[in-house]
């Protein structure tokens, strides 16, 4: 039986920002595994190989719609008034690390994890 937090943990793999990275589950064990080239990891093998009806592929944050689009729709629902700046933070490099310390001085970024999470995981249950 797989848990919540590794279908996080493999969600994390697949999203980072300079990650090639994929994550399989195998059907039958309930394993997860994983490969990337940028890592040098590769427990998955030959993917062409596996029989699709023995895995399923782990999404990243972006298939679930948990990359900008969530962070709009926080601000939104809790910084409306700031919705312009934190659009025109996007608009420039960096920007998820100026997001983070623009919530950070409007004591908004807790709030903001805890948002980010409780998404990711109503995200995962809907996709399982």
């Amino acid at each position: 039986m797989i848990t919540l937090s590794q279908l996080e943990y493999a969600l994390l793999f697949t999203s980072g920002s300079h990650s090639d990275g994929t994550a399989i589950l195998v059907r039958e064990t309930g394993q997860i595994l994983f490969q990337s080239d940028i890592s040098g990891i590769d427990e998955t093998g030959d993917l062409d190989e596996w029989d699709l009806d023995e895995i399923v592929v782990i999404p990243n944050k972006y298939d679930l719609d948990l990359g900008q689009n969530l962070i709009f729709d926080f601000v939104g629902r809790h910084m409306l008034d700031d919705y312009d700046y934190v659009s025109s933070i996007f608009r420039q490099k960096s920007a998820y690390r100026r997001y983070k310390d623009f919530l950070a001085r409007r004591g908004m970024l807790e709030k903001w994890y805890q948002y980010e999470q409780d998404r990711t995981y109503q995200a995962l249950r809907e996709w399982c």
